[in-house]
């Protein structure tokens, strides 16, 4: 590359030790370095799109607003030269938290709410601030933690998160929704690789919760291919399993005393075995007996118990079998796996 080679009149000649050169001229040269060149109009539309800001009818539309807004100017060359005005604007976005935008109009966060949940780093009352976005709130430890929204809040029977002992809280939609249990510090900051932010605990894979999906995980869903349905031990007598994905939710066993998650799986569908216990008065099992252990989609036992909207229950996964009162054991039970034959007609099964 000739290019990169040393001119012949700045190369130095070949020195030995101990030569003497006379020096002929001694210079100072002072330079600076100088901040890039403002953006032109083609250059702000290309880092738009890089970002994914805007799609390409808005873009022109936003660079147009930015100026005759007077947050910029349109120099020579078509180059946007940023004003005071929107030098301060841009500053003002880095300096504005959401608590300082908040108290400008309002009290400060830390003296709004009421107490709920446990802090797992000081151990003190968070407060749960209602006013959309909801959120909890640490004023000892100044933090505020996320919530899911457009749902009830409230404290989950004292239990803590094993990760971070945090205390859960239990987001619901009312008794015809989903509701699942979250650790507000868990929500916001994913334990595992394969968590992201805003997940409960029905979709944490923590391998020994009482709370996480390996431990309340029944079966596939029947609609959408990435969802399970977790079984909710909330929501008895109404006993019900949702869709930790979507919002398909199957309503079972109702009037039940009693329905656990086995550790035993279904030797046709994979799906994990449910333990029910029934009051004497009233259960429906054969025999005047009260408990049964079988699978919820494949026991013959538990298919009249599986409240529906116009059919018949059937597992995606269904290829006949029945439960067993006492199975073998197998130990752990392993994910619930996809189902090999997708039964699109299922889908009308559901709401």
């Amino acid at each position: 590359m000739p290019w990169q080679s040393i001119p012949e009149e700045e190369s130095l000649p070949v020195c030995e030790r101990g030569d003497v050169f006379t020096v002929d001229e001694v210079k100072l040269l002072e330079k600076h370095t100088s901040p890039p060149d403002y953006l032109t109009e083609a250059e702000l539309i290309t880092l738009m799109e890089k970002h994914g800001i805007g799609t390409d009818a808005s873009i022109p539309v936003h660079i147009n607003n930015i100026c005759q807004r007077n947050y910029v100017t349109v120099e020579s060359g078509r180059r946007l030269k940023p004003t005071n005005l929107g030098i301060v604007l841009v500053h003002g976005y880095y300096k504005t938290g959401m608590d300082e935008l908040m108290e400008v109009s309002f009290s400060p966060i830390a003296a709004t709410g009421k107490p709920l949940s446990r802090c797992g780093k000081c151990h003190r009352f968070m407060k749960y601030i209602q006013a959309k976005p909801s959120r909890l709130h640490c004023s000892h430890c100044d933090e505020t933690y996320s919530l899911p929204q457009n749902g009830a809040i409230k404290l989950y029977k004292e239990l803590r998160c094993p990760l971070d002992e945090f205390e859960l809280v239990l987001w619901s939609t009312g008794s015809r929704g989903k509701s699942y249990p979250l650790c507000p510090y868990c929500y916001s900051n994913p334990p595992f690789r394969d968590m992201k932010k805003g997940m409960g605990c029905s979709e944490c894979t923590h391998p020994t919760c009482q709370h996480s999906l390996n431990s309340l995980g029944i079966g596939q869903c029947v609609e959408c291919e990435n969802g399970v349905l977790v079984f909710d031990p909330t929501s008895g007598p109404k006993w019900r399993m949702a869709c930790n994905k979507c919002n398909v939710v199957v309503h079972f066993f109702e009037n039940a005393h009693k329905v656990r998650v086995s550790s035993e799986s279904c030797e046709s569908c994979e799906a994990s075995l449910v333990i029910v216990d029934f009051n004497k008065a009233r259960s429906p099992l054969p025999g005047d007996e009260t408990q049964h252990t079988g699978c919820a989609f494949c026991d013959p036992v538990f298919q009249d118990l599986v409240e529906l909207k116009h059919a018949a229950m059937r597992h995606p996964m269904h290829r006949g079998g029945a439960g067993r009162r006492q199975g073998r054991g197998r130990g752990r039970r392993p994910a619930p796996k996809k189902p090999k034959d997708k039964m699109a007609a299922l889908a009308a099964y559901f709401v």
